[in-house]
């Protein structure tokens, strides 16, 4: 599905901290949680001032929302502080909640350093990315397939829609890429299973270094999953930079995953 800053864009509703956006159709007409999700973000960005980057996200998903209606998103100032301010959002639709929010931004500080390795993660060292490869120039994300394991993928990943230096713009855009593929990551490991429902139940992100993420330079989304359990199962995402290996983020998904017959 295509995406664009135009489709993500949201207005500000007589200057209160509520803002509304436009859904973007999909075929089975139901709303991209990754849509609802990055907006949501969007949103609570526009209450703080630039000096506090995002650093998490905490949501769940109440209601399959509609790809053909308007969104409105109301924004609840938890709490100001000197080093942390906390945002409540809420994403609805004819008057019925679909989507609930907890966003949380730091000034940044001082601090010690460190990452996991994601070369030794996934046994093996990475090539750079295949700048040959043919690309639909009517496409707004590229993506393809590095390595993999019957649990696991290692995935090159960015996107080409003119987006500014912004911090809040580009973690915005990571968490519309952040639920691509993460139903799948939690089904990975049923390889003969025949699915009659998957669906995405909540989301959350950390945002390690929200400040160094461009997502119109190549990054790696290496996707796993860790259970899965009484029709549910969760999917994990690491983003890293393309370039450094440096990790950005990191994504949990619980999904409902509920298979056709009993096993």
């Amino acid at each position: 599905m295509e995406i664009s800053l135009e489709a993500l864009r949201i207005e500000r509703i007589a200057d209160c901290d509520v803002y509304v956006g436009q859904g973007i159709p999909t075929p089975w007409k139901r709303l991209f949680g990754g849509q609802t999700l990055a907006q949501s973000v969007l949103a609570a960005c526009y209450t703080v001032d630039n000096e506090y980057p995002i650093h998490s996200l905490h949501s769940y998903f109440i209601l399959a929302g509609s790809s053909r209606k308007e969104i409105l998103f109301n924004v609840e100032r938890t709490r100001d502080g000197g080093s942390f301010k906390t945002r409540a959002v809420k994403a609805m639709q004819s008057n019925k909640t679909i989507c609930l929010s907890q966003c949380s931004f730091h000034k940044r500080e001082f601090g010690l350093s460190y990452q996991v390795d994601l070369q030794a993660i996934v046994g093996q060292s990475i090539p750079p990315p295949d700048i040959t490869l043919d690309k639909d120039p009517t496409e707004s994300c590229s993506s393809y397939v590095v390595t993999q394991g019957d649990s696991w993928k290692l995935v090159y990943m960015k996107l080409d829609v003119g987006a500014p230096n912004n911090w809040k713009v580009h973690c915005s855009l990571l968490t519309y890429l952040s639920d691509r593929g993460m139903v799948d990551a939690a089904r990975r490991v049923h390889k003969d299973a025949q699915w009659a429902m998957s669906v995405s139940l909540d989301h959350s992100i950390h945002f390690h270094r929200p400040t160094e993420i461009d997502v119109e330079k190549w990054m790696l989304f290496y996707y796993r999953t860790e259970t899965s359990s009484d029709a549910r199962g969760t999917g994990v995402l690491q983003v890293f930079d393309g370039a450094k290996y440096t990790l950005l983020a990191t994504v949990h998904q619980e999904s409902l995953i509920r298979p056709e017959t009993k096993l």
